[in-house]
């Protein structure tokens, strides 16, 4: 797997001509998606009378969010040169649906047939230990807990990662049944597995360090700015807010980049692997196609020899 290329995809998104659409969509949304449920709490803007038209607000500027989102993995894709499905309101309810259908296969049923039974063993022995702890707390209670978890939680992570691209098979090819992109997400990383952990693990470092970047430089370009028109602590809180919900956006489109690369690497991959199987089935098949007639043709000398004698 090229890391490299993953690492170029989490900055190769940026360009002039897109950073309207990525304003009006993440830049916009996301701070007040962050600074919103902070002004119910604390009561700054909106009273009793009009925190519903708030709160009804909130929940567009979510569903905008979310379809920005879709967009973005599409758009993602699309710069990978991978194959993009249209999409309407009945693939976006199949969407969401799909979203259950993969957690249900992640926490309670697994596709691996042989780790199927030991999961739900897990969780099960979970359930008890949590009311035998909770009943007679203790610390061998809490570490016979302690490790139950840890066994169920290795399962559970161990299926994210084997069903980590299903979301971005179903916005490449929304066609087929759930239970066809959940198998095709489980076959894409058969092969790859421990590439694909070190690349789950690559994405996350780099996503860290481009909020922890952005988050310092900004925040601290943002406070000195404003200290010009409030007091230290004011301009320091409001620009490192704005600069949290800068950042925010940022990680999430470099994000889906770096998910679209290892997605297209993977698929390359298979694609690959299928036709080289291809070929070697065709030499195969037609290897065993000469051999036949070779044999029924020295049958058919034998015969005629015989004959003859």
């Amino acid at each position: 797997m090229n890391y490299k290329s993953i690492i170029q995809s989490s900055v190769s998104w940026i360009s002039a001509k897109k950073i309207a659409w990525f304003i009006s969509f993440f830049w916009i949304s996301v701070p007040f998606l962050v600074l919103l449920p902070q002004i119910f709490e604390q009561n700054i803007v909106y009273n009793s009378a009009t925190k519903p038209l708030a709160l009804a607000l909130y929940d567009v500027l979510f569903v905008v969010f979310f379809l920005g989102v879709i967009v973005l993995i599409q758009h993602a894709l699309s710069a990978k040169n991978e194959s993009v499905c249209e999409f309407s309101f009945r693939e976006l309810a199949r969407l969401v649906a799909l979203v259950f259908f993969e957690l249900f296969h992640i926490f309670f049923y697994g596709l691996h047939a042989s780790f199927r039974m030991l999961q739900l063993l897990f969780l099960v022995a979970s359930l008890l230990g949590l009311f035998f702890f909770s009943y007679y707390p203790s610390v061998v209670s809490f570490w016979l807990l302690y490790a139950l978890l840890t066994g169920y939680f290795f399962f559970v992570i161990y299926n994210c990662l084997r069903l980590f691209f299903s979301t971005t098979l179903f916005c490449a090819r929304s066609e087929g049944s759930f239970e066809k992109i959940i198998s095709e997400s489980w076959a894409l990383t058969h092969t790859k597995f421990k590439s694909v952990v070190r690349a789950v693990i690559l994405i996350g470092i780099v996503c860290f360090a481009l909020y922890v970047f952005i988050v310092l430089a900004l925040g601290a370009f943002t406070s000195l700015v404003l200290g010009f028109f409030f007091i230290d602590s004011v301009a320091m809180l409001i620009g490192f807010r704005v600069a949290n919900a800068f950042a925010m956006g940022i990680v999430i489109i470099a994000y889906h980049f770096c998910v679209a690369e290892v997605y297209s690497q993977l698929y390359r991959h298979k694609e690959s692997s299928t036709s080289i199987k291809r070929i070697l089935a065709k030499r195969v098949l037609s290897a065993e196609k000469k051999t036949a007639k070779r044999s029924f043709a020295n049958k058919k000398a034998k015969k005629k020899r015989r004959y003859f004698f």
